[in-house]
């Protein structure tokens, strides 16, 4: 990622952080998605900015903190013999 974006995303990660995030903010996150989509797989590793995925988003990126927790819950629900 080039210097701006990498300042531009870590705004956004501290704005989310304190909920102070805005619609431009979200856009702003969204458009560098996207961007760096056409280059190459987008993985977020950062809760802050797990957050404000939508849903779109969600099918073309690969979201740690959400792999993380469906792995955990996996292993718990094969641990208790449940497979739901």
């Amino acid at each position: 990622m080039s210097k701006e974006h990498t300042q531009q995303i870590d705004l956004i990660r501290q704005r989310t952080y304190t909920e102070t995030e805005t619609i431009k903010d979200h856009e702003n996150y969204y458009n560098l998605i996207n961007h760096y989509q056409k280059q190459a797989s987008v993985v977020i590793t950062c809760t802050e900015l797990s957050i404000l995925i939508d849903e779109p988003h969600k099918k073309t990126t690969f979201d740690m903190a959400r792999i993380q927790i469906q792995t955990a819950v996996n292993t718990v629900r094969e641990m208790m013999g449940t497979s739901e």
